[in-house]
């Protein structure tokens, strides 16, 4: 809203509640009786339908300014077309998404690490638990050199053991 608010007079109520509601569902066509409903509840103006129609052309006008955003009206309803990087939500999302990743991969380093430590100190068990640990976080971000690190790790490891379990025959 604040990118439309600086080209222009700012949007009453209603119309700002009908932008509200059109980016509850993007690229999906909203139903005029839904609309109405939202808008009005119980009591609907006997012009509604009418009024919702002002309200989407004040809404056109104000949206002209952004080649990318369109509102259509489509079967009964209106359309609003806009790009999903023009949605904070959207970019909130895939930023949320994108942290995930990096939260898996420095998992996946981490227990990497730890694992390195343990096989240094000889310690078989716990370097396990966290290869094992390192290879789903790699595979849950993705990350297939990660996943090579952890299998090259593992065979370090069971390098190590059979090291072990030969001098133990001994």
């Amino acid at each position: 809203m604040r990118r439309w608010r600086r080209s222009g007079p700012s949007l009453t109520a209603k119309p700002q509640a009908l932008l509200a509601l059109l980016l509850l569902k993007p690229d999906v066509v909203a139903n005029r009786d839904w609309l109405v409903d939202q808008l009005w509840g119980d009591a609907p103006p006997a012009a509604a339908v009418a009024t919702l129609r002002t309200y989407a052309y004040q809404l056109r006008r104000r949206l002209a300014a952004d080649d990318r955003i369109a509102l259509h009206g489509k079967g009964g309803g209106y359309l609003l077309q806009i790009p999903p990087d023009a949605l904070d939500s959207a970019r909130f999302e895939a930023l949320t998404a994108v942290r995930r990743l990096d939260d898996q991969v420095a998992q996946a380093t981490l227990s990497r690490l730890l694992a390195g430590s343990w096989i240094e100190l000889g310690r078989r068990d716990e370097a396990q638990v966290f290869l094992e640990r390192a290879m789903a976080h790699s595979r849950a971000a993705g990350d297939r050199t990660g996943e090579a690190h952890a299998h090259y790790m593992t065979g370090r490891l069971l390098r190590m053991q059979g090291r072990l379990s030969a001098s133990a025959r001994r």
